[in-house]
């Protein structure tokens, strides 16, 4: 037997490693958002890049201060942390993706990282779902 988890932790994070998060996405508020389209074997890499740039891009998900000298990203980046340090870190990862307005100010690093609260509620682009907390979450599980 095989769970969704195991094919997460087990194929497609080593084969694509911190991609893998914008790729395999909850359909939670604060994930990446969803293509409209299927990824394809072909256009994979590229596909994966303009998901990731998309997320970054998206300033009720991503917030990018130079002028405090901070930034405010998704708790994946917390969370997942391991994945992004090995693939040469935050600062590194996020000038490769960010806003080209923001990318200088990312390369250089030395800024402060601030993780936005989680929002569990639908990734939809409508106001539908837009003040879900985890509190309703877990409320909805239970009933």
């Amino acid at each position: 037997m095989v769970s969704l988890n195991d094919l997460e932790d087990g194929t497609l994070r080593p084969a694509l490693g911190y991609r893998t998060h914008t790729a395999l996405v909850c359909c939670a508020r604060s994930c990446p958002p969803l293509p409209r389209t299927a990824y394809t074997a072909a256009g994979l890499q590229s596909q994966i890049d303009t998901a990731f740039r998309t997320w970054l891009a998206r300033e009720d998900l991503n917030q990018f201060r130079p002028e405090q000298n901070t930034v405010e990203i998704s708790s994946i980046f917390k969370w997942f942390k391991e994945d992004f340090d090995h693939a040469g870190g935050l600062p590194k990862i996020l000038s490769q993706y960010a806003p080209p307005s923001k990318a200088s100010f990312l390369a250089k690093g030395g800024y402060k990282i601030d993780y936005l609260p989680y929002r569990w509620g639908l990734n939809d682009q409508g106001p539908h779902g837009e003040n879900y907390s985890r509190a309703n979450l877990f409320l909805d599980h239970l009933f």
